[in-house]
């Protein structure tokens, strides 16, 4: 199914809405974050649109602050694999909008309580 959606047009708004609501869905479901097919499905995401980019990052930051350990740590291996197996300006947009957007947030995070932002975003660990 993941090279099907190379063939949809995900810069028509109006005609792949819907589509791409489900597609974000998928980002914070369990069966998804917590099975090796699924995190590759949801890294493979990440190469269908430069834009799409940019929607499953907000997606994904959103949900970061009340999802489990677990899923931050599906999370750091699906940004990895994302980064990993692209290039050119995909790659780019994952490590300028997304890998350093965390980065900033983890450095500018409140750093008291064992639930702090900067505690979460530290079990990220992204490339392990």
């Amino acid at each position: 199914m993941a090279p099907a959606l190379l063939l949809l047009n995900f810069d028509d708004e109006e005609s792949i809405y819907d589509f791409k609501q489900l597609l974000l869905h998928c980002l914070i479901h369990p069966h998804f974050l917590l099975s090796t097919f699924g995190c590759r499905f949801i890294a493979h995401l990440f190469r269908i649109s430069p834009q799409f980019i940019h929607e499953i990052h907000g997606y994904i930051k959103t949900n970061v602050p009340a999802c489990s350990q677990l899923a931050i740590k599906a999370y750091g291996k699906i940004y990895f694999r994302a980064w990993r197996e692209s290039s050119g300006q995909f790659r780019e947009v994952i490590q300028s909008s997304c890998i350093s957007d965390f980065i900033v947030h983890a450095v500018h995070a409140p750093r008291t309580g064992l639930n702090s932002m900067s505690s979460r975003l530290l079990h990220l660990q992204i490339g392990r």
